[in-house]
């Protein structure tokens, strides 16, 4: 099993639909079992995204309780097969998953590491918290890949940064370089000054953070937009993000 998560330092980047459709062509175009995990307790979206499914569980739920059995959380996905953990949308005070509490975090970390090793799936693909979140912190240190994704402009480069160096830098050293960490920007303008800008970043970015397996672009394509606008969350073949998304999979977890 390979466990990878979506991070970004600020909403809006993209990394759900990203998320959404690299589980989707893991199932459809390469034959994993793979398993959704929504991870983004102050901007939970899933509920809306799958409303087929009426979750009376959630991962709020097992991360409060002594639970070591994620099966009974998992719903399935009717139109491409994977499965979905929730979380839950309704706010509770008492819910420790919106705390600072450290101790409480490493207890869940280890928590999910024995429930992880139970269940039979090729791939689990967590969408966390964007930012400093306690839980996606703890949760990092479980994965073997890691899908960094920002928009282009000046507050996420600075963000990049900011999670590079107080949380990425120090985790793969502490995995010994096993840790891969992808670096993606999205909706990139179509403009000709563009790739010479993404040039100079991932220069930059490759010299300060050696560590890096890849700097990715992906453009900006109405059509896209068109989808998700109609609630079309699962892109279809042809779009052309999901293309971009395919060819990144083949490029970087198909060879390992």
């Amino acid at each position: 099993m390979k466990i990878m998560l979506t991070h970004s330092y600020k909403g809006g980047s993209g990394k759900t639909l990203f998320s959404i459709n690299v589980a989707n062509s893991l199932v459809t175009e390469f034959g994993k079992r793979t398993l959704l995990i929504e991870a983004d307790f102050s901007m939970a979206a899933f509920q809306a995204i799958f409303p087929e499914n009426k979750p009376d569980l959630f991962l709020n739920d097992f991360l409060n309780s002594s639970d070591n059995n994620l099966e009974n959380y998992i719903y399935p996905d009717t139109k491409s097969d994977f499965g979905i953990i929730y979380c839950d949308t309704n706010f509770k005070a008492k819910d420790q998953v919106h705390g600072s509490d450290q101790n409480f975090f490493l207890e869940k970390r280890k928590q999910l590491k024995v429930a992880l090793k139970k269940l039979d799936y090729d791939y689990v693909i967590f969408d966390v918290t964007p930012g400093l979140h306690f839980f996606a912190i703890n949760a990092i240190s479980l994965c073997d890949h890691i899908f960094l994704m920002a928009r282009p402009d000046i507050q996420n480069l600075n963000g990049l940064d900011l999670l590079l160096q107080k949380v990425f830098t120090k985790t793969v050293s502490l995995s010994r370089n096993s840790l891969k960490l992808y670096l993606i920007f999205n909706q990139l303008p179509k403009v000709d000054e563009m790739k010479g800008l993404l040039d100079r970043w991932s220069a930059d970015l490759y010299t300060k953070y050696p560590f890096l397996q890849s700097i990715e672009g992906f453009y900006y394509e109405p059509e896209t937009s068109y989808f998700t606008a109609t609630s079309q969350f699962i892109l279809p073949k042809d779009d052309p993000t999901r293309r971009e998304i395919t060819n990144f999979i083949k490029r970087n977890l198909m060879k390992t």
